[in-house]
C-alpha cells in the first residue's frame, strides 16, 4: 500500500547491507508491480555483488517474462562468478520469450570464453527467426572465440537474414572467430569459409554488404574472395561499396591488383568512400605512385576526413609524391585544426628545398589570423637554419596580440615571453 518512489527508496536503502533478510526483501520486490522498484531492487542487488547472485538466479524462476529477462541481463555482470551464472542461463537459451533468451545470449557474451558450455545452445538459437535474440546468439559465439569455431557453417549461413541486424551481426561473430582464434594457430586462407565467396554474388545487396563486411573482419586470410569483391566495387549501393572497399584495403593491403580499383573510388560522389579508398594507398608506400595525380583534388577536397587521409597517403608514397609538396604545404593551414599536425609531417619529410617557402612563411608570420600565425611559427622552428631570413619577423610575433602566439615565438627563439603586445 506504500507508494512507488518509498517503495523504491527501500529498495535502494537495502543494497547497502548484504544480509539474507535484504536479500529475500530485494527477491520479493522484483516482482513488484511498478518498473521502478523492480529496476532499484535490481540495482540493489547488483551493487551487493557476488553474495546476491543466488538471489538472483532465484529470480530467473518468476512467472514474469520481464523480470526474467532482466535479472538473466543483470547476470551478466557477473564474470568472476561465471560458473554457477553460466549454468543458470544455459536453460534460459530455452525460454519462450524472445526477450528473455536474447538476455540470457546477451549475459552469456559478457562471460567470453568461460561460457563454452552454452554454444550449442547459442547455435540453437542463433538458427532462429526472430531477431533480437538471434543476433544476441551470434555475438555470444564471436565473443566466446574458439570454443564457438564449430558454429563457423551457422554463423555463416546468417548472412542471408532478412534482417539487416543479423547480418550484421553474423558478420562481427565471423570476424572474431577468425580473431580469436589467431591467437591459438596461425590463420590463412585455408581456414576461409568458402561460402562467403558465393555470398559476394547473392541477389539480395544486403547479403553482399553483409558478406564483404565478414571478409573486411576477417582480414588477409580472406584473400579467396578478392577477385570476387573487386568484381563488386561499382555496386549501386552507397553502403554495399563502402563494405567493399573497406574490404579491399584489409583483405589485401598493397595488393597491386586492388590499386586501379581504389583510385577509381577516390572520384566517388560520397566522401567516406573517397576517404577509404584514399586511405587504402597507405599500405602500398611508393608502389601507390600512379595515384598520385588522383591524391591532388583529394588534399583539396570538401571534406577534411578526405583531406587526411589524403595526406597519410602522400607521406606514405613519399618521393614519388613530391609533386604534391605545395598542395601539402597549403593544409599547414588547413581550418581544420586536426589536420594540421598530420600535414607538418608529411611536409617535413617531402619538402626537397625548404628554404624556398620561407617567404610564404614570412607572410604567414604577419597574417590576421592568429592561427596561421601559429602554424608559421611551428613550421619555421621545424626548418631550423633554412629559415634563418624569416627570423626578424619571429622576432616581431613576441610582441604580438595573442599571449599563444608570443608564447610559441618564444620557445622557437628562446627569449622571455614579454608581457603584453606593442600595440
Amino acid at each position: 500500500m506504500l507508494p512507488t518512489s518509498v517503495r523504491a527508496g527501500a529498495a535502494q536503502r537495502l543494497g547497502r547491507r548484504a544480509s539474507s533478510g535484504n536479500l529475500r526483501s530485494l527477491l520479493h520486490s522484483l516482482n513488484d508491480e511498478d518498473p521502478a522498484v523492480r529496476e532499484a531492487s535490481l540495482e540493489s542487488l547488483v551493487a551487493i555483488g557476488s553474495p546476491s547472485v543466488p538471489t538472483l538466479i532465484q529470480g530467473l524462476m518468476t512467472e514474469s517474462s520481464v523480470v526474467r529477462a532482466r535479472v538473466a541481463a543483470a547476470l551478466g555482470r557477473f564474470g568472476s562468478m561465471s560458473g554457477p551464472v553460466v549454468a543458470a542461463l544455459e536453460p534460459l537459451l530455452r525460454d519462450a520469450s524472445a526477450s528473455v533468451r536474447a538476455a540470457a545470449a546477451n549475459s552469456l557474451g559478457e562471460m567470453g570464453p568461460t561460457a563454452a558450455s552454452a554454444v550449442a545452445g547459442l547455435t540453437r538459437v542463433a538458427q532462429g527467426n526472430e531477431v533480437e535474440p538471434t543476433a544476441a546468439a551470434l555475438r555470444a559465439l564471436g565473443r566466446i572465440g574458439p570454443a564457438a569455431r564449430f558454429s563457423l557453417p551457422v554463423t555463416v549461413s546468417r548472412l542471408e537474414h532478412d534482417d539487416r541486424t543479423v547480418r550484421a551481426a553474423a558478420a562481427d561473430a565471423i570476424g572474431a572467430l577468425f580473431s580469436s582464434r589467431a591467437g591459438i594457430v596461425d590463420i590463412d586462407s585455408t581456414d576461409f569459409p568458402p561460402q562467403l565467396v558465393q555470398l559476394l554474388f547473392h541477389r539480395e545487396p544486403g547479403v553482399r554488404e553483409a558478406a564483404a563486411l565478414s571478409c573486411a573482419a576477417i582480414g588477409p586470410a580472406a584473400r579467396p574472395a578478392l577477385p570476387a569483391l573487386m568484381q563488386q566495387a561499382q555496386e549501386i549501393t552507397v553502403s554495399l561499396r563502402l563494405a567493399v572497399v573497406n574490404a579491399l584495403t584489409r583483405v589485401g593491403p598493397g595488393d597491386l591488383r586492388t590499386l586501379p580499383i581504389l583510385i577509381a573510388l577516390t572520384q566517388d560522389k560520397e566522401w567516406t568512400i573517397r576517404e577509404s579508398a584514399t586511405r587504402g594507398f597507405v599500405a602500398f608506400g611508393p608502389a601507390a605512385k600512379n595515384a598520385v595525380p588522383r591524391l591532388k583534388p583529394m588534399l583539396n577536397d570538401e571534406y577534411s576526413r578526405v583531406r587526411r587521409a589524403a595526406i597519410e597517403a602522400v607521406e606514405a608514397i613519399g618521393a614519388p609524391a613530391r609533386a604534391l609538396v605545395d598542395d601539402l604545404y597549403a593544409r599547414l593551414f588547413d581550418k581544420h585544426e586536426e589536420t594540421r599536425p598530420a600535414a607538418l609531417r608529411a611536409f617535413r619529410k617531402l619538402a626537397p628545398g625548404l628554404s624556398d617557402f620561407v617567404p610564404v612563411l614570412m607572410r604567414e608570420l604577419g597574417s590576421v589570423d592568429a592561427a596561421r600565425r601559429l602554424t608559421a611559427i611551428a613550421v619555421v622552428q621545424e626548418f631550423g637554419d633554412h629559415a634563418a631570413d624569416a627570423m626578424p619577423r619571429l622576432f616581431d610575433c613576441l610582441y604580438d596580440d595573442v599571449l599563444a602566439v608570443r608564447e610559441a615565438a618564444a620557445a622557437v627563439t628562446g627569449q622571455p615571453v614579454p608581457i603584453g603586445s606593442r600595440r
